[in-house]
């Protein structure tokens, strides 16, 4: 995808590509979240500055399930229960 982007202007060592203009960055990470099914989220965009930061968002393991799933299955003390309804 990186190759796809940036086409000639890519560096060789293709990590170290910098994400300053937003059109290629949004271009980027848009064919990246439609192909693996999920973005980098708004409040981590601004961490993106090159191709190897997109690289490490993606190489972390996502967790399964959502906060309030995480919520229900830890163990809570007695006096905190969470009702899930939906």
């Amino acid at each position: 995808h990186v190759r796809e982007v940036f086409g000639p202007s890519l560096p060789k060592d293709w990590q170290q590509t910098p994400l300053q203009e937003n059109r290629l960055k949004h271009c980027l990470l848009a064919q990246l979240a439609a192909e693996l099914g999920h973005a980098v989220p708004n409040f981590q965009l601004h961490r993106m500055r090159r191709t190897r930061d997109v690289l490490g968002f993606y190489r972390t393991p996502m967790k399964d399930g959502t906060k309030i799933d995480e919520l229900v299955a830890a163990e809570l003390p007695p006096n905190l229960k969470i009702i899930w309804q939906q």
